[in-house]
């Protein structure tokens, strides 16, 4: 019983500061995104972006192909295999020839979607929020929240920040 109660008392100790973000669909490839629900002393933000989700949804199955499902999908280790040697040279030649900011691993791409989120005053908004968080000692949580069909297949777990706001050098 102590145990349980400790715990509670560190969970208790722990606050949290949300930082929600809304992604609404505006035309084919045009969404809007904004702030929703902020700490105070974080200035709201709204942006319009332009998004080719069908680009990375196609990329996202690329680089998240699951090596089990391929097996199961196959119907053995030697096709799988055959299959994959094949798979693997024509994601190589795709990844080499696609026009644009062609990525090689889930980093590189969690990059690119943390840029295309984070933009403008929305990046203005999740920096402070993420300095005012640091100075409480609180945890920052992001939430999305994401409107249409296509937004919710993305991997939105892989964003991927290269440098923390704070490590930036002052020029």
């Amino acid at each position: 019983m102590l145990k349980s109660k400790a715990i509670a008392v560190l969970w208790e100790d722990n606050v949290t500061q949300e930082f929600h973000l809304s992604v609404t669909p505006i035309r084919e490839d045009e969404y809007l995104v904004r702030t929703e629900d902020v700490a105070p002393g974080v200035p709201l933000g709204e942006e319009q972006v332009v998004w080719r989700v069908h680009d990375w949804l196609a990329e996202a199955s690329l680089l998240m192909d699951d090596p089990l499902m391929g097996l199961l999908r196959s119907g053995g280790v030697s096709s799988y295999s055959e299959s994959l040697n094949r798979g693997a040279g024509a994601a190589r030649f795709q990844s080499a020839n696609r026009p644009g900011n062609p990525s090689d691993n889930l980093v590189a791409f969690g990059q690119r979607l943390y840029n295309a989120l984070f933009q403008g005053t929305i990046r203005d908004s999740w920096m402070m929020a993420q300095g005012i968080a640091q100075h409480r000692r609180e945890i920052l949580r992001l939430r999305l929240g994401l409107k249409g069909t296509h937004l919710h297949q993305l991997p939105w777990e892989v964003l991927y920040a290269a440098i923390a706001p704070w490590q930036l050098e002052q020029t």
